[in-house]
């Protein structure tokens, strides 16, 4: 495999990854995005209409200044785009919570629940916290395996 070349849409990911990032922190114009970016206004707006046109951004207001010449129009995350469904699993209770993407908790559940009961009680359980939660898009994210051995609960590896 050639790792010298370079793969321009995965280049275009991470940009577009990067600006989703300082939207999620701050509302901005396009002309404020190509100075933190580094890029050109061309490419900023070129990967402003893919996020516009996925519903992730949203256009605003345009922004007064006292400078002459065309105003610059705000750019936000649109955080209802999508949800995000977090799932703890502790020793002694599953929690749901469904984000918006601003990490805001729209909806939440918890329920006592031995999770070493093993997967059987506890995937049907979950669902039915998710079910009940979710009735909108959301992602779902496994930040790593857990198990539970008799007599003790063992985390993710490190």
């Amino acid at each position: 495999m050639n790792f010298d070349v370079l793969d321009m849409a995965a280049v275009r990911v991470q940009h577009s990854l990067l600006l989703l990032r300082l939207l999620w922190q701050q509302d901005a114009p396009r002309i404020d995005l190509s100075r933190q970016v580094g890029l050109s206004r061309s490419a900023i707006s070129s990967i402003v209409q893919d996020l516009l046109a996925s519903g992730l951004v949203l256009e605003g207001e345009a922004r007064v200044s006292g400078h002459v010449g065309r105003r610059a129009t705000m750019l936000s995350l649109d955080a209802s785009a999508a949800c995000l469904l977090c799932i703890d699993l502790g020793a002694s209770h599953v929690r749901v919570a469904l984000l918006d993407l601003r990490c805001t908790v729209l909806a939440s559940s918890e329920q006592p629940h031995d999770v070493c009961s093993g997967p059987a009680a506890t995937y049907p359980l979950l669902l039915s916290l998710v079910r009940s939660s979710a009735s909108r898009r959301w992602a779902w994210a496994f930040p790593a395996p857990s198990m539970c051995r008799p007599g003790r609960w063992s985390g993710p590896p490190t």
